[in-house]
């Protein structure tokens, strides 16, 4: 079927201006940069070539539009960077921006895809104020900025369980992903409070990382891996059983070097795999369902859990892989698309521009790589957060078995469309199926 999200080729990102605009709420309050020359901690210094030399996310100097202002800090490469501060006891804080350079592809320089903000009592435990996706987004063109903003009057806070639109903490920490091979440029940061405890303000709870447990929420589904299928031509990128074997053994091997599996332990969960993938170039998947089970059964096993020849983590991830499989090999095999030619309902229309035909979603015909090809459906961006997400919505009738819920996507930088889909629904338990986009 040929669904899509995909958006409109208009100007509808323009980066803020490097100052934000104050919010009413915090004009009536008389808030200050609690920022302002405030020293900080970063998880990883920058390039000796673009140092921050006297703090300088706090001095006030906003960069121009050119890479060698001396304001700009510069970060290559790497996992994602943390910048922390200490306002030396705890304070109301409404609103915080993180400022940033993009020129690509002349200087390999990009804003960050996620800018995220916490607060903390005892920095260790931090609470989220906000996720902040960049909405310039990656492309081609002339040099421009982007703030990445949480005020609280507008977006409140949504991690902590804490229902306030003001956060009182002392400790303040702004991450930023980073491109694995280019360059994130960032000048200033400010945080904008006030000394006092407000009315309204509140403490923010940190929550601790966890899985989605099972039930109803997951329709039953104890093990969920996500194999991107599909979207590259001539099945370039497929996870196949050629390539899924392969990577368990990959792991293992990795989880023997990083000694969380035992090194006698590890060959011989390499050779179970291999009979494995014997099994299946012969085209024996009830025999491979067997041996996957055992392997399984062998990882798990007490008497080797007793022993520690292998680690919690490394069993967990092994167990999830082998679990796809199994479900793949034993039901797999002859499953149909549910949602074929079946009407769905969606939050909020497509782009005039892009509008849904007829059930384009669920008619079988894809869009290809042009993004004017009419099997394409397109849904604008939007500054503000709650217009940005989208809910489609199938009736399957009656409860039903799905599997596999696939939604296809294009991007396509030139005309600035960011993504787009189709979707598929072979089997679980449930008589409805929602994507939220």
């Amino acid at each position: 079927m040929a669904a899509v999200l995909l958006m409109s080729p208009v100007s509808a990102v323009q980066a803020k201006s490097p100052v934000p605009a104050a919010s009413s709420a915090v004009e009536e309050t008389q808030f200050r940069n609690l920022a302002a020359d405030l020293p900080y901690e970063w998880s990883e210094e920058p390039e000796a070539s673009r140092p921050d030399v006297g703090y300088k996310l706090t001095d006030g100097k906003y960069g121009t539009l050119d890479m060698n202002d001396p304001a700009w800090v510069g970060h290559l490469r790497g996992k994602t960077r943390e910048v922390v501060f200490d306002l030396g006891e705890e304070k109301s804080i409404g609103k915080i921006t993180a400022h940033f350079f993009q020129d690509y592809p002349t200087n390999s320089i990009l804003v960050p895809l996620t800018v995220s903000m916490y607060v903390s009592d005892d920095k260790e435990n931090w609470g989220l104020l906000s996720h902040n996706a960049t909405q310039l987004l990656w492309g081609e063109g002339p040099p421009r900025q982007e703030t990445f903003e949480w005020d609280g009057s507008r977006d409140g806070i949504k991690g902590g369980y804490a229902d306030g639109k003001l956060a009182y903490a002392r400790y303040v920490k702004v991450t930023f992903t980073m491109h694995p091979s280019q360059w994130s440029y960032i000048d200033e940061i400010e945080i904008i409070g006030t000394d006092d405890m407000v009315e309204g303000a509140v403490k923010v709870s940190a929550e601790q990382p966890r899985f989605l447990e099972p039930g109803e929420a997951t329709a039953g589904i104890r093990n969920l891996n996500l194999l991107y299928n599909g979207q590259y031509a001539d099945g370039l990128g497929d996870w196949s059983k050629e390539r899924i074997i392969p990577n368990m053994a990959e792991l293992v091997r990795g989880y023997v070097a990083s000694n969380e599996i035992n090194a006698a332990f590890g060959d011989e969960l390499s050779y179970r795999l291999q009979i494995i993938k014997l099994l299946l170039d012969e085209n024996k998947p009830k025999d491979a369902v067997t041996y996957m089970q055992d392997f399984l059964a062998h990882i798990h096993d007490p008497a080797v859990q007793a022993q520690g020849l292998i680690s919690a983590s490394a069993a967990t991830l092994l167990d999830t892989y082998a679990q796809v499989l199994i479900q793949t090999w034993s039901e797999g095999w002859g499953l149909s698309n549910l949602a074929q030619g079946l009407s769905y309902t969606i939050s909020r229309p497509p782009n005039s521009s892009y509008p849904d035909s007829g059930n384009e979603l669920t008619n079988g015909l894809f869009g290809g790589t042009d993004f004017r090809n009419e099997q394409w459906q397109g849904h604008a961006g939007s500054a503000y957060p709650e217009e940005r997400s989208r809910t489609i919505t199938f009736d399957l009738g009656r409860n039903k078995s799905i599997g596999v819920v696939r939604a296809h996507f294009l991007q396509d930088q030139g005309p600035g469309i960011y993504a787009i889909m189709h979707s598929n629904s072979n089997k679980s338990h449930g008589s409805s199926v929602t994507f939220t986009l």
